[in-house]
C-alpha cells in the first residue's frame, strides 16, 4: 500500500509540474501579445515587411528596365555597326 502512495505523490508532483509549467506558457504568452500591442510592435513589423516588399518590386522593375535599355543600346549599336559594314562592302566592290 506504500507503494501506491509512493507512486501517486509522485504522480501529483510531476502534474502540479506540468499544471504549473502550461498555466507559466500561457501567462507568457498573453503577456507578450499585450505588450506586442502596447507598443505597437505587431504593426511596426506588418510595416517593414510591407516596405521590403515594395522596395523588393521597385529594385526587380528598375533591373528590367535596365536590362530593355541595355538590350536596346545594342541593337541599336549594332544596327548602326552593320550600317557602316554595308557601307564598306558597297565602298569596296564599286
Amino acid at each position: 500500500m506504500e507503494k501506491i502512495i509512493s507512486n501517486f505523490s509522485s504522480f501529483d508532483g510531476l502534474v502540479g509540474f506540468v499544471f504549473f509549467f502550461l498555466i507559466a506558457v500561457i501567462l507568457f504568452l498573453l503577456f507578450r501579445e499585450i505588450l506586442l500591442w502596447y507598443w505597437r510592435i505587431n504593426e511596426t513589423v506588418d510595416s517593414l515587411k510591407r516596405i521590403a516588399d515594395n522596395l523588393e518590386l521597385i529594385a526587380l522593375k528598375s533591373f528590367e528596365n535596365t536590362k530593355k535599355e541595355e538590350s536596346e543600346i545594342t541593337e541599336e549599336t549594332t544596327s548602326a555597326e552593320d550600317e557602316e559594314e554595308k557601307d564598306l562592302f558597297l565602298k569596296k566592290r564599286i
